[in-house]
């Protein structure tokens, strides 16, 4: 499993436990980790 950055926090609410910001970086992340798989 890759090593990841992002901790999930139980006990704060869905909407509050990742910022939209950190959200985008996780996609953008996990787009570019995809493209390095495929190789």
């Amino acid at each position: 499993t890759p090593s990841t950055k992002y901790t999930i926090k139980h006990d704060e609410s869905p909407g509050r436990a990742i910022s939209k910001h950190d959200l985008g970086k996780f996609l953008v992340d996990s787009l570019d980790q995809a493209e390095h798989y495929q190789k």
